[in-house]
């Protein structure tokens, strides 16, 4: 028997070889199942809904999670306080991970001229009045291989876009005060509910940066387009998760009380319900005919 023989020439090799690629195929295959079991028991419990286009849109939430690429940027659209931060969580989810996700998020509308390299890039010691002795990552640095939820990335000025598209495209940050680039390893998801492309032809938004940060797209609904039975779904899982006093049988919120706010209005009707005994309308009793 001649041992330097390639593997497929000996039966007993080949056989062993054969049970330990399968071995590897069925762990692989059960790790795939166990994390599509728990991003889908995560997204159905955080995201309640029977609204057609918005379940499309969890479900591709749910498939990004499993297939979510360095390279590829996803962009969250929709109204304010439809969900879109709840969308990354879904894609970012982990049930392994600390806390159950890789997600770092930073509202880009919050940050001004002064702040915004320091705080997405990074600083050297030093680099100027009032720095931190030891210098600072920066948020970009800091998401490490996770994910960085850029949330309302359409409130930023052009010379803002700039610097924004420049790390996208290299995959690196230049800290504030630093002589060379520092490489980042995250993944990106950005959010908006400005329509971007009609900022594109406004000219106040860049061309290159929207179709470098809307390599993939998806979409949440206001409660208008989901309709009142979604509103009175949401509202009853509030109720339980905020342990807030349930809805009576009879009780409904008007479809125009949540236009502006969506759910993070029903959230605050229902605390001022409990609070300051709002009173929400009742349907009108059937009358027997």
């Amino acid at each position: 028997m001649n041992l330097f023989a390639p593997a497929n020439e000996h039966p007993q090799l080949k056989e062993d070889f054969k049970r330990q690629q399968l071995a590897e195929i069925e762990k692989e295959f059960e790790i795939d199942k166990f994390k599509i079991k728990t991003v889908t028991e995560f997204a159905h419990y955080s995201y309640p809904t029977t609204h057609k286009p918005t379940r499309e849109t969890i479900r591709q939430a749910i498939q990004f999670n499993n297939h979510f690429r360095r390279e590829n940027n996803i962009l969250i659209m929709g109204p304010s306080g439809t969900g879109k931060e709840v969308i990354a969580e879904i894609i970012a989810y982990d049930a392994r991970a600390p806390l159950g996700g890789r997600l770092k998020s930073l509202n880009m509308a919050g940050l001004t001229d002064s702040l915004f390299e320091s705080q997405l890039f990074g600083y050297v010691p030093g680099a100027f009045t009032g720095a931190l002795s030891k210098g600072s990552k920066g948020f970009l640095q800091s998401v490490g291989s996770g994910i960085a939820f850029l949330d309302e990335i359409g409130e930023l000025p052009l010379s803002q876009q700039a610097k924004i598209l420049r790390v996208i495209q290299s995959r690196e940050v230049m800290p504030v005060g630093a002589v060379e680039p520092v490489k980042i390893d995250c993944r990106f998801i950005f959010a908006t509910n400005r329509d971007l492309l009609e900022m594109v032809k406004a000219g106040t938004f860049r061309e290159d940066l929207y179709f470098r940060i809307s390599q993939l797209i998806l979409r949440t609904y206001s409660l208008k387009e989901r309709g009142s039975g979604e509103i009175r779904r949401i509202a009853d899982h509030m109720c339980k998760f905020y342990d807030f006093t349930p809805l009576d049988a009879d009780e409904y919120i008007p479809v125009e009380w949540v236009e502006l706010g969506n759910v993070r209005a029903i959230y605050n009707l229902l605390l001022q319900r409990d609070v300051q005994d709002l009173k929400f309308p009742r349907y009108e009793p059937v009358q027997a005919s």
